[in-house]
């Protein structure tokens, strides 16, 4: 009869697992190079991030200014056109307009006399 053995070694061999100095710094290289890398990343993003932030608030505060100089001009129309209305000339062509008379002859009322007197 034959007998059925599997060929397993008695004990696995452990090996002293020692990392050399040369490993150890390419494994610092490694790591440090990623950390540059990410860093790198995080930076052009905040940078592309603010770059398009200023160009729409200078974007924004050229409308704004535009719709100001138009206010100004607006204000500037309003106040020409006001004066022109408390003209004089003006109100004379109102007064007419509307069949009013000048007064000849005005009577104030004195506080002799009157219950108006304290």
């Amino acid at each position: 009869m034959f007998a059925l053995a599997l060929h397993l070694p008695a004990e696995p061999k452990v090996k002293n697992k020692k990392i050399s100095a040369t490993k150890m710094k390419l494994s610092f290289k490694f790591n440090f190079g990623l950390v540059i890398f990410a860093m790198l990343l995080v930076f052009g993003a905040l940078y592309l991030w603010t770059v398009s932030d200023t160009s729409t608030k200078g974007y924004e505060i050229r409308s704004l200014e535009k719709q100001l100089g138009q206010a100004q001009e607006q204000g500037k129309r309003l106040e020409l056109e006001a004066a022109s209305l408390k003209s004089a000339q003006n109100l004379e062509q109102d007064a007419k307009a509307l069949n009013l008379v000048p007064s000849s002859g005005v009577n104030y009322v004195s506080d002799e006399g009157y219950a108006l007197k304290q």
